[in-house]
């Protein structure tokens, strides 16, 4: 249990309200990406981007940081995700960039509970997921994805320039682990098909279920890791609210998809 929360478990304390009042304590200090971790997510970006001789650094906050592009000029606020946020205030910080003529990019705090959660022994549960089981990875690289991951996802789905993979890249601070140093790893969310062919008509369920392309569900395929702000490219598209940070490597790869 957090050390946020220290008491004593007598018989006297045990009543309905107190467990209540534990309850809700739980559930705030659970789950959270804390100031300080993101206050790290910050410095480490903001170190890469420091080295980067494609952009420079015009404002860095815990939560955000402020770029413009050295080759053309462009300005963009890359979002620091690690807070709880609604879609709606998401939706209307980009909206504001569009007005300003500003970009935004998008970084996610990897830590498996807020963002980039995977479904793990679930995915080989789920029926409808049926066709990624007798496969030996994949069903550990499936994601649930969080509302923000979502958003972000569906609205560069929209890019014009479609077929281009980088349109389903999301980006996400790596925080040192006993497995993985600190980097931005890139991933490339690949489709996931609901299979609900188990259902027989007579269910009832039969008419609320379809088999389609998962907007929940999601396979992330590693591309690459930045660890190097010389490594750094930053990529806009046409008519598109939003700025990708990459790298050259994934760029080729991207060429090599589009010819394939």
């Amino acid at each position: 249990m957090s050390d946020l929360i220290k008491i004593v478990f007598t018989p006297e304390w045990l009543n309905h309200r107190n467990i209540y009042i534990l309850l809700l304590q739980i559930n705030v200090f659970m789950g959270i990406v804390t100031k300080a971790q993101r206050q790290e997510m910050s410095n480490y970006v903001a170190n890469l981007l420091e080295n980067s001789e494609k952009v420079k650094i015009l404002y860095k906050f815990t939560d955000d940081i402020i770029v413009q592009s050295n080759e053309t000029g462009k300005q963009c606020q890359i979002i620091l995700h690690g807070k709880k946020r609604k879609t709606e205030e998401l939706t209307s910080i980009i909206n504001r960039n569009i007005e300003y003529g500003k970009y935004t990019g998008n970084i996610f705090y990897k830590d498996n509970e807020n963002f980039h959660v995977r479904l793990g022994f679930q995915a080989k549960k789920r029926k409808s997921l049926k066709k990624y089981q007798d496969e030996n990875k994949t069903p550990f690289k499936i994601l649930h994805l969080r509302a923000l991951e979502k958003l972000i996802l569906e609205k560069q789905s929209r890019i014009k320039d479609m077929g281009n993979v980088l349109t389903y890249v999301l980006t996400y601070f790596q925080p040192e682990t006993d497995r993985l140093k600190q980097s931005l790893r890139l991933y490339e969310m690949q489709p996931v098909e609901l299979d609900y062919n188990h259902i027989p008509e007579t269910d009832q369920k039969f008419d609320y279920v379809e088999n389609k392309e998962s907007t929940d569900y999601k396979i992330a395929e590693h591309l690459t890791d930045i660890t190097d702000g010389n490594e750094i490219e930053l990529v806009d598209f046409e008519k598109s609210p939003f700025m990708i940070l990459t790298t050259k490597d994934v760029l080729d790869l991207n060429k090599l998809k589009n010819i394939s």
